[in-house]
């Protein structure tokens, strides 16, 4: 998968996503309308839940493009990392899966959820109606702070992303203002494709060389004997005390008694 990402074009990431999420959405509400008239016409109950069937591809669709462009760089980039450059691909890792678990379940939830209003409106049983207002209170109770903690994980994401490309363009640890652009173009990806993804198909062709760091970058395995070593704290024996300009010492304890 890595290697489709890092081939593929700013147009075509862009095409697919935004694309392919206009046109699922134009088909879906054109379905829809269609079915709510028919209903209408027919003097059924209006359904809603099909219109799931061209919502859940959709999703799937830019969760794969967004989560594939991030995790190919993440992931298929951190072999090029500059010595010295320590990023955690465990917690990265970690990060993925939670906001990609959480809009798997936000998904079947809001399906779940369609499909009992639409048998509670067709049904006048007061108990399944409180059973579904219920059910649906107790979701938005659950999912609220994991949906919190899965925007949390993106973030983390979004900065793991930018740090790594940035730190291989330069040749070394790249700082905040270094890649605080890059954080925003992940986060906003359909802007980001059109200027971070021309960089991965350079860093990934064949003829990138990665660039050599400047002076004092480098990672230092031994200490720089160009600085002074620190001085040796000279040690004296108990009792002997030094000379200062206005007061003179004892050399020994015995000099102290008679004195208190």
């Amino acid at each position: 998968m890595n290697s489709i990402f890092h081939r593929a074009k700013h147009w075509q990431l862009f095409v697919t996503l935004v694309g392919g999420a206009c046109l699922f959405m134009f088909v879906g509400f054109a379905y829809f309308f269609s079915s709510v008239t028919e209903d209408i016409l027919l003097n059924r109950q209006p359904r809603m839940s099909g219109f799931f069937l061209i919502y859940i591809p959709m999703m799937v669709l830019a969760l794969t493009i967004i989560f594939g462009w991030q995790w190919s760089i993440g992931s298929g980039l951190k072999h090029l990392l500059p010595k010295g450059v320590r990023m955690n691909f465990k917690l990265f890792r970690a990060f993925m899966i939670v906001p990609l678990a959480f809009y798997i379940v936000y998904i079947i939830f809001l399906a779940t959820m369609f499909t009992k209003m639409e048998s509670m409106m067709m049904s006048p049983n007061p108990i399944e109606a409180v059973s579904t207002i219920f059910s649906m209170w107790l979701g938005i109770v659950i999912l609220l702070p994991i949906g919190l903690f899965a925007t949390f994980c993106m973030f983390y994401n979004f900065y793991y992303c930018a740090k790594t490309l940035k730190s291989i363009e330069l040749g070394y640890e790249a700082q905040l203002n270094d890649y605080i652009g890059y954080f925003f173009l992940f986060w906003f990806n359909f802007v980001g494709f059109w200027i971070i993804q021309p960089s991965v198909n350079r860093i990934t062709s064949g003829g990138w060389v990665p660039p050599t760091p400047p002076p004092g970058y480098g990672p230092q395995n031994s200490p720089d004997p160009t600085f002074d070593p620190i001085p040796i704290k000279e040690e004296h024996p108990r009792g002997e005390l030094l000379k200062t300009k206005n007061h003179e010492a004892f050399e020994h304890d015995d000099d102290f008694e008679g004195l208190f």
